[in-house]
């Protein structure tokens, strides 16, 4: 990927507004107006400085409060070095963003800051070294890689640059059965100015499923789609139901609670807890949260029988088969539909024996399936129904169980994948309930959930019913508003108060917060820099900013953002004695955020960023740079 200005195709309708923007923007004060005289030097000899580009921005005040500024700007104008370095202008705002042109800087070298916040009339703003060596660091699992250049005194700077990215692997044919030991290999190679630099290290997917796998090697063309199908077909088992696929049992135990009937051995253990577990979900979905009861219909030869009773089936752990291409598997329970096309031909669930609590969570869990059947008539997008359905065991179990957190630990630790994401992180989909929860808490509660039910009805996307059945509660309520908001709940998960589904009372405690794609404690260098990133529709990054230990300061964070400006969301949450959340703004190609107090009051800070779009294949770009100055 190239590193341009991602702003040079709107500068020209910029310029012609300039001048009724610096009319009219607030934070136009005594210096707005004066000229700004700053200049780029250089301690290394023959380094010509002359002619380098330095776009002017101006800034608008957006928020201030928590001893945080956020800052908009606006594209003024573009001056350029003199032979000495030095350049000036007429200051359109009082504090003003001086951005580097890159690609103008001369051959081989870097500069210590691509952006710069000024306020006084003069600064010696930029410094500008020859690049000493290229730095190219993975994560720990190599998706991700980060590029530093650095000047011989360990200086970090900022240059023009081009990344080619490749991933190969010499694992010959794949299979079904070697699918999990396959080895890729990923080539970063950076050139900037003549020089180049390349690093291989083995990439790891072995957290994502198997369909996570495929997707991940079809799109870097190590399998075709006929292999892919080929590897799929491997384990390819008969799925065709009989007759009445219901189990059928001997000596049968039956209990009824509202229309659902429990069947059962005689002689099963804990039975007793099964019924009343069974009676308790009942009478938490039906009688206190009042959802609709699923009724069963089922084939019998050519005929459709509706029965009134919802059938479950207590059966040895062997007896349950699932055919997928994420993985073969036997499982605690499953709710299956006859006609996948449509729920009211089918429904009923099978469940392996195991202590009542557990059957109670997976009973509930499973039961919710089929009162989503019910409202929505259809099959729905496989993250939404695992989501929703753990929810759903949320409001019968009153808090979050042990399996429930772990299922958040996978999620919160892949929020750069969007939620229907196939190269997920281990069983991600169950821990997105976290959505359905904060929708709950902060939406409208179960009317709410129950509305974007009914809304699925309509369509066949999830994120669209999500946003009708929102909409159709409060018409200011919106999926993107909603994905913005919970990104920051992602990045402090601790922090913020999942409150009871029927009182005021804690909820659970979720001890897990979402993976930081990098951490920075500043010391040895004041300037941090984060990878340039591209995310996905409804995905989210996180980058945490620390203060040297024992010192204080002020952080100044510049987000520079490519496209889909209306689906880019930023945020810096800030760490302290509570965790402060900032209001939000509409994102601006340009945003500088400017926190006086890190290290003080503030422990750390958070860049949220996030794409709010409702398409998974929209994809915003964005960069941020970040400079700490002690006090």
């Amino acid at each position: 990927m190239k590193r341009k200005s991602f702003m040079n195709v709107r500068k020209l309708a910029a310029v012609l507004l300039s001048a009724v923007l610096f009319l009219y923007s607030p934070d136009i004060g005594a210096a707005a107006g004066s000229y700004f005289t700053g200049s780029i030097t250089s301690d290394d000899a023959g380094i010509s400085l002359e002619g380098i580009s330095i776009d002017v921005y101006g800034s608008r005040l957006r928020y201030s409060d928590n001893g945080l500024k956020r800052y908009e700007h606006y594209y003024c104008r573009t001056v350029k070095t003199d032979r000495n370095g030095s350049f000036s202008f007429l200051r359109p705002s009082s504090r003003t963003l001086l951005k580097v042109e890159l690609d103008t800087l001369p051959p081989g070298t870097g500069v210590n800051e691509p952006t710069r916040l000024v306020t006084s009339r003069y600064d010696e703003t930029f410094s500008l070294s020859y690049i000493d060596d290229i730095n190219i660091a993975k994560s720990a699992n190599g998706k991700v890689y980060k590029v530093n250049f650095t000047a011989s005194d360990g200086t970090l700077l900022f240059t023009d640059h081009e990344v080619t990215d490749t991933v190969t692997s010499d694992s010959g044919t794949i299979t079904y059965n070697t699918l999990n030991s396959v080895r890729l290999d990923r080539t970063v190679t950076v050139s900037a100015s003549g020089l180049s630099k390349s690093r291989t290290f083995m990439l790891d997917i072995s957290d994502c499923t198997v369909s996570g796998k495929l997707a991940y090697l079809l799109d870097n063309g190590i399998i075709s789609d006929e292999d892919k199908q080929r590897i799929i077909d491997e384990y390819a088992v008969d799925t065709a139901p009989p007759e009445d696929p219901r189990p059928v049992f001997f000596r049968e135990r039956t209990y009824t609670a509202g229309n659902f009937m429990l069947h059962s051995e005689q002689g099963t253990a804990n039975i007793e807890e099964y019924e009343r577990a069974l009676s308790e979900i009942v009478d938490v979905y039906f009688g206190k949260y009042g959802f609709l009861e699923p009724y069963h219909e089922f084939f019998s030869g050519s005929t459709t029988v509706r029965e009134r009773y919802f059938h479950i089936y207590l059966v040895d752990p062997d007896a349950i088969k699932i055919f997928s291409d994420v993985e073969p598997k036997n499982v605690v329970g499953k709710a299956r539909q006859i006609d996948p096309d449509d729920v009211t031909k089918g429904g009923y669930v099978v469940l392996a024996p195991s202590d009542p609590l557990k059957f109670k969570g997976s009973l509930s869990h499973e039961i919710f399936h089929c009162i989503i059947y019910r409202y929505t008539g259809k099959n729905q997008a496989a993250w939404f129904k695992e989501a929703f359905a753990n929810y759903g065991s949320v409001l019968c179990l009153d808090g979050t169980s042990s399996n429930l957190r772990k299922h958040i630990s996978y999620y919160l630790n892949s929020t750069a994948y969007p939620l229907n994401s196939s190269s997920s992180y281990k069983n991600r989909q169950y821990g997105i309930y976290l959505l359905p929860l904060y929708i709950h808490n902060e939406y409208g509660g179960v009317e709410t959930i129950k509305s974007i039910f009914r809304a699925y009805a309509d369509t066949t996307n999830a994120y669209k019913a999500i946003d009708k059945g929102l909409r159709a509660v409060n018409s200011s309520y919106s999926f993107s508003g909603l994905f913005a908001g919970f990104k920051d709940m992602n990045a402090f998960s601790a922090a913020y108060g999942l409150r009871d589904l029927s009182s005021d009372d804690p909820l659970a405690v979720i001890d897990r917060k979402a993976a930081r794609n990098m951490v920075t404690t500043f010391g040895d260098t004041d300037t941090a820099a984060t990878p340039d990133t591209t995310l996905s529709g409804n995905s989210a990054a996180y980058f945490e900013f620390r203060a040297p230990e024992d010192s204080s300061g002020t952080l100044t964070v510049t987000v520079e953002t490519a496209a889909g400006v209306s689906d880019a969301s930023y945020n810096l949450i800030l760490n302290g004695k509570d965790i402060i959340v900032p209001k939000r703004g509409k994102a601006a190609e340009l945003m500088t955020f400017v926190l006086t107090d890190i290290g003080g009051s503030v422990s750390s800070a958070v860049l949220a960023a996030g794409n709010t779009s409702m398409s998974s294949k929209s994809q915003i770009n964005f960069t941020a740079t970040a400079f700490f100055a002690e006090k």
